[in-house]
């Protein structure tokens, strides 16, 4: 069996074209046959995605809207979390890492509204990125923990009802 067999396949999904386009220039660079990109909505994406598909999911920096009008427009809500649950394996794990202490409050609020499906866990994970990076370097704190799914269920398919206009 050869070693990129044993490879996870990595999907990474991004909205904004120029940052998907430097993705997939480094990951011709590094030769990374096993990572998958997607330009696109991650909510779209995972709507699309069968049960039970994924063993972790790393949501890294999703845009925080921070106005309060544009709350709507939070990656984070429960139907979506209600989604993530849908396709990810049972044990299997969200990561999340944010800077901003406001929408990590409401990350944690709406898994908390589903605490019967996730147990939390305080450790992330060790990771670079870009905004880590930029983040760290202006001195803010990053927040990094992750859910772990307890239970299967059926959960409905409400997401798609959910507004999630995103501007261009």
């Amino acid at each position: 069996m050869a070693s990129q067999d044993l490879l996870a396949t990595v999907v990474g999904v991004e909205y904004k074209k120029k940052r998907f386009d430097k993705l997939a220039v480094r990951r011709e660079k590094r030769g990374l046959a096993n990572v998958e990109l997607v330009l696109g909505n991650a909510r779209l994406f995972v709507l699309q995605a069968p049960d039970g598909e994924f063993d972790q999911i790393f949501i890294l920096f999703s845009d925080p809207w921070p106005k309060k009008r544009h709350a709507k427009h939070r990656l984070f809500q429960e139907p979506f979390v209600r989604e993530l649950l849908r396709i990810l394996k049972p044990g299997g794990r969200i990561y999340i890492a944010h800077d901003d202490p406001n929408y990590v409050e409401q990350i944690r609020e709406v898994f908390q509204s589903l605490v019967a499906s996730f147990v939390f866990h305080e450790e992330g994970v060790e990771f670079t990125t870009f905004y880590a990076d930029k983040w760290k370097k202006e001195g803010r704190s990053i927040f990094s923990f992750s859910y772990e799914k307890i239970e299967d269920g059926d959960l409905g398919r409400e997401f798609a009802g959910v507004p999630c206009a995103i501007p261009e």
